[in-house]
């Protein structure tokens, strides 16, 4: 019980010393005493158009469904490209193993997603197995774009 409390004790000052918010946390304003409802005053927010672009590709690089996808291939073992039909050098892209339809389970494995060299409109994507070796595999890919 002791090692529990010091430990907690030494990630409590940690934390405040290194000036990190704790997940959760927002403004605290001063309380006025029992009953009163503080005010909480936030930022201005900013209202920002987004545009979600996906595709669900299968371990042989074929298009399962999509929105926004003009194309989508498998260029070797574990290696893919996905096209869309706009820039999306500014986009945010997440990417993971899956299959495209809704019975069974994936074999295990990761995905890399970055932007296409070359082309503005792609997306370049590696697949490994969980031993890091490079495998087929069908994914679920998202693009997040201001």
């Amino acid at each position: 019980m002791l090692k529990q409390l010091v430990a907690a004790s030494i990630i409590a000052s940690t934390v405040a010393a290194s000036g990190i918010a704790l997940a959760g946390s927002a403004p605290q304003p001063k309380s006025k005493g029992p009953g009163h409802k503080p005010q909480i005053s936030y930022p201005e927010s900013r209202t920002v158009n987004t545009q979600t672009k996906f595709a669900v590709v299968n371990d042989n690089g074929i298009t399962a469904r999509s929105r926004g996808v003009v194309s989508s291939q498998s260029l070797g073992t574990g290696f893919y490209e996905v096209i869309f039909n706009r820039d999306v050098t500014t986009c945010s892209y997440v990417a993971t193993v899956g299959l495209s339809g809704s019975v069974g389970s994936s074999a295990s494995g990761e995905m890399t997603v970055v932007g296409r060299s070359g082309n503005p409109n792609g997306v370049f994507l590696t697949s490994k197995d969980s031993a890091g070796v490079a495998a087929n595999r069908g994914f679920h890919l998202q693009i997040l774009c201001p």
